[in-house]
């Protein structure tokens, strides 16, 4: 990434995920999105993790793999106009998850990685 790009993090982010099971309860688990150009990172430090989900960005979605091999995990998502709603992969399991990233949260950092 060249300098002076910036990076947007959004902190507090709730991740919801939907069980497939009905009489499971839907899961919600706290994190952080960081923006790129081209690129999202989901972050989720508890749950079963920790998650690190590098998500490029694809046509209208994005789609990554978690960088804990340990937690074997494929994710695919996309804007649907009032959030983010994608499906998680992991092991043998499949979830649909969303989440919602508020403006008015966003910090502006440098990306000079």
């Amino acid at each position: 990434m060249s300098p002076g790009n910036a990076a947007l993090i959004y902190n507090n982010v709730t991740f919801h995920f939907l069980h497939p099971k009905p009489e499971e309860n839907d899961d919600f688990q706290p994190g952080k999105v960081i923006v790129r150009p081209g690129e999202m990172v989901l972050i989720i430090p508890g749950g079963c993790g920790p998650y690190e989900i590098t998500g490029r960005l694809n046509k209208s979605w994005f789609d990554g793999k978690n960088a804990d091999e340990g937690n074997e995990v494929d994710a695919y998502w996309s804007d649907v106009g009032v959030g983010w709603v994608g499906i998680w992969r992991e092991v043998d399991h499949q979830y649909l998850f969303s989440f919602v990233l508020n403006p008015a949260t966003a910090i502006s950092v440098p990306d000079d990685e």
